[in-house]
């Protein structure tokens, strides 16, 4: 295996972390650049989540079965905010999605599409967390002993996760 790709634990953390500051910085500037609901370049800040938050009114105050009623979620969307009118969505989702997001109704579309997406980078970084513990665990093994020829045991499928325990030890 190339050496390029051989990465000690104290690199792939320094690179993780530049990494992720790029990538907060751009969806920073992207979210910001602009006043009001709709992004720099033109979608709905908060990408389709208009649709769950229009889904979760919706199952709040329908009571006669109409949930799945393409013109009437649309006008409970356009109700909540004008500016997704040009935006349509199916109703493709089980019931059970729709009361996921009725607490969210509670608050304005821009509050709850910010609650929303802590919720995401908090559910990301726990998992990014879990992972990494798996990688932390792994130091100092030698993954080269598999029979697929891929440096990597049945439990490692991902071939950074070798190269980086493969070379951790040394930092």
């Amino acid at each position: 295996m190339s050496t390029f790709w051989r990465l000690s634990y104290r690199e792939a953390k320094a690179i993780t972390v530049i990494l992720a500051v790029v990538l907060w910085s751009i969806a920073a500037v992207f979210l910001l650049a602009t006043p009001g609901y709709r992004s720099f370049f033109g979608p709905l800040k908060g990408g389709d989540f208009i649709q769950f938050y229009a889904m979760g009114a919706a199952a709040k105050t329908t009571t006669d079965g109409g949930l799945y009623d393409v013109k009437r979620l649309h006008a409970v969307q356009t109700a909540l905010l004008p500016e997704s009118d040009a935006e349509l969505y199916l109703p493709v989702y089980p019931p059970q999605t729709w009361l996921l997001f009725i607490p969210f109704t509670t608050l304005s579309y821009g509050p709850a599409v910010i609650l929303w997406t802590l919720v995401i980078v908090a559910v990301y970084a726990w998992v990014m967390h879990g992972t990494w513990r798996v990688f932390r665990s792994d130091r100092g093994r030698n993954h080269r002993s598999d029979e697929s020829g891929t440096g990597c045991t049945g439990e490692c499928s991902v071939g950074f996760k070798c190269t980086v325990a493969d070379r951790s030890h040394t930092d």
